[in-house]
């Protein structure tokens, strides 16, 4: 297919303008924006096209909750303790105004729970960041390298 029909048909532009093999351009690079490259070089028989402008550095704040064996623990401990009957009776003949009403109350008595022993922390994720990376993985590696830093690498090891 000639470079014509290539653009003709998709829209591309052809970046590559020097001889890449001998005295002729056998590699040829297609771009939507052209103008996005400032320099393309042949190394070797190599077409590699630059980025003018990089592409900018965006973040993002996470929030996530951090869970421990400790917290766990503490949580059960409190669990077993807590009444879940809801103080607020309604005077409703309803079942399903009743239902709400019981609702409401167990999901507030379980989000102050969550907030007590396993409250909500926030952790800044970058475009830089590899795709695999979460917040709590940050969070401890953050954390890991604050210990190694500081001097306690057995502390940081072990956790």
């Amino acid at each position: 297919m000639s470079d014509c029909d290539v653009i003709e048909r998709t829209g591309l532009t052809q970046i590559v303008r020097q001889a890449t093999r001998g005295n002729n351009v056998l590699d040829r690079v297609f771009v939507s924006s052209p103008d996005l490259y400032s320099k393309v070089r042949v190394v070797k028989s190599v077409a590699l096209a630059d980025r003018s402008h990089p592409l900018p550095k965006t973040r993002v704040q996470r929030t996530y909750r951090r869970h421990t064996p400790v917290q766990h623990a503490r949580f059960l401990q409190n669990a077993a303790t807590i009444d879940l009957s809801n103080p607020f009776l309604t005077v409703s003949t309803d079942p399903a105004m009743n239902t709400q009403a019981e609702f409401d109350n167990f999901f507030s008595v379980v989000s102050k729970l969550m907030d007590e022993y396993y409250p909500e922390q926030t952790v800044t994720l970058s475009s830089r960041d590899p795709p695999y990376m979460t917040p709590t993985m940050k969070s401890m590696l953050r954390r890991k390298n604050k210990l190694v830093r500081a001097g306690r690498v057995e502390e940081a090891v072990s956790k």
